[in-house]
């Protein structure tokens, strides 16, 4: 089986804006979700990593596995 994992558990620093990247939403749906998506009806196995805080605020479609990420990507 083929997996994808989805790098979410950032603070969108970087776009220097007021609100967590993660928290975009287009449609109603988080912006990640939209990549779940689309690897899940490729048949992948999707992994989607998320801060401790975000995973209590999200949905998820069932058959996502999901995972709390670090303080930073580098964090383990």
């Amino acid at each position: 089986m083929k997996t994808a994992i989805i790098v979410a558990a950032g603070k969108g620093t970087r776009l220097q804006k007021d609100f967590n990247k993660v928290n975009y939403l287009i449609k109603q749906k988080p912006l990640y979700l939209y990549s779940g998506e689309v690897f899940l009806n490729l048949g992948y196995e999707v992994i989607l990593v998320l801060s401790e805080e975000e995973i209590k605020k999200q949905q998820f479609f069932p058959n996502m596995k999901v995972v709390v990420g670090g303080k930073s990507r580098s964090e383990r």
